[in-house]
């Protein structure tokens, strides 16, 4: 990765984990500018295969968030800030950031569980959502359980570590 490439993935994460963790937010302001700089450091660095690179990772980081948007795991602004991870570091680099964030998120999901001594007990609650899910296809039990005990927490204190350990691992 290039050293302007890293610098400018480091403004874009500081300045979303700020926003994020602050304001509870991340506004279009930041990430479409960040989709604009990725891709035309790209054109700039490599022409036309950066573009194609570039355009390649912004597809591939929304993809993949939008998916976990659809099922609710994250909001609108992390699905546009991973196109812009993606138009600034192409597809790999975005893919395994989003791997590796969704596993900070769960572990952090399992520590305030375990902390709020609630980890049994949603585990279990999931499992018997399970059981009668599978058993009589009766799905009004397991959408009470999503929507009830929910936990909120900004999606950027799982970003921030997952980034970082895809850049030394990348």
């Amino acid at each position: 990765m290039e050293v302007s490439t890293l610098i400018l993935l480091s403004l874009l994460i500081v300045c979303a984990a700020y926003l994020d963790i602050r304001y509870h937010r991340l506004p279009n302001w930041l990430t479409v500018s960040g989709m604009a700089v990725g891709i035309g450091h790209a054109l700039v660095l490599k022409g036309l295969a950066g573009l194609l690179f570039s355009l390649a990772g912004l597809a591939a980081g929304f993809a993949a968030m939008l998916i976990l948007h659809l099922f609710k795991a994250v909001e609108a602004g992390d699905v546009k800030l991973f196109a812009a991870l993606g138009a600034l570091t192409g597809i790999e680099f975005s893919l395994y950031s989003v791997m590796h964030s969704i596993v900070f998120a769960s572990l952090y999901a399992v520590i305030i569980l375990a902390v709020r001594k609630l980890l049994w007990t949603k585990l279990l609650e999931t499992f018997r959502a399970f059981l009668l899910t599978n058993a009589s296809h009766h799905t009004g039990y397991v959408r009470s359980l999503l929507q009830t005990g929910k936990i909120h927490m900004p999606f950027m204190y799982a970003v921030v570590p997952g980034v970082i350990v895809t850049v030394f691992y990348y």
